[in-house]
């Protein structure tokens, strides 16, 4: 799995892209601060990683951008070129809505089931990447996806060192 700031600066690309360009997407973010200010910021985050002109998307801003684009929770944690997000059905499941309104109770509970046995083979999961697996689980499952195949994908997936 890709480090967690390279995730976050692949998810700002997509949404600068959504936006229309870093300047739209800076000119949707805090009004209260000067224009040329959220500018700055997002061409900071967008720079190539390890440069000096970069900075890394925090915990805060990396939700305020998710909320901002209509992103669900923990979207920008989400690796968009790992293995279990590769489905086009699982991409536009994520990304339609916020996870609150559509969550149901059976599907959960079948996310948590898979997720357990993915751990009771692999360990725990550290707990960001256990929040991000469940909902890649349960957006699998959403989109038809059938339990048993998931779990052994996931299972073949960490035995390969994924």
């Amino acid at each position: 799995m890709r480090p967690l700031p390279e995730i976050r600066r692949a998810r700002l690309l997509q949404l600068i892209e959504e936006a229309g360009g870093a300047s739209r997407l800076a000119e949707r973010m805090d009004p209260e601060r000067p224009l040329k200010s959220r500018s700055v910021q997002v061409r900071q985050w967008a720079a190539e990683l390890g440069t000096d002109a970069s900075r890394n998307i925090g915990h805060p801003n990396a939700r305020m951008l998710e909320a901002l684009m209509g992103k669900p929770r923990g979207w920008m944690d989400t690796d968009p070129d790992s293995l279990s997000l590769r489905d086009e059905r699982v991409r536009n499941s994520l990304s339609r809505e916020s996870p609150a309104t559509r969550l149901d109770a059976p599907t959960m509970a079948t996310a948590l089931g898979v997720l357990a046995a993915i751990e009771s083979v692999r360990g725990p999961y550290p707990t960001p990447d256990n929040g991000a697996t469940l909902l890649r689980l349960y957006a699998e499952l959403e989109a038809g996806g059938n339990p048993l195949t998931i779990t052994a994908s996931y299972v073949d997936e960490l035995s390969r060192g994924g």
